[in-house]
């Protein structure tokens, strides 16, 4: 593998961006705010380790963790492979897609759209 990746210059683990097409986000996407909300984080981030972005919620006065039913809004990386809903990540968005079918209020959005309200 490291030999291919140095062939390509691709980091094989990361994967590729996912394509938002593919994903069960909101649409249209919400406009987001942070104090007081609870936020839950799945898959890799182009905004850097996910204790970063957890950081980048507090500091706006939100809090983050698990995903459980008072998650408000789900965020989803932007580096995944294709078979998402087979990853250890894809239980999350499962999880969160069912709930909001159930009509709870979860916003599941990608991470651009999050880090465009920050």
């Amino acid at each position: 593998m490291d030999t291919l990746n140095s062939f390509s210059n691709r980091d094989f683990e990361l994967g590729e961006v996912l394509k938002p097409t593919t994903l069960p986000l909101c649409d249209p996407a919400p406009m987001l705010s942070f104090a007081g909300r609870l936020y839950c984080f799945t898959g890799i981030f182009n905004f850097g380790q996910r204790k970063h972005c957890e950081q980048a919620i507090a500091d706006r006065g939100g809090a983050s963790g698990g995903l459980s039913q008072k998650t408000e809004v789900l965020v989803i990386g932007a580096y995944a492979t294709e078979s998402w809903k087979h990853s250890s990540f894809g239980d999350k968005i499962v999880k969160a897609t069912g709930w909001r079918d159930q009509g709870l209020p979860i916003s599941i959005v990608a991470e651009s759209h999050w880090a465009s309200f920050l």
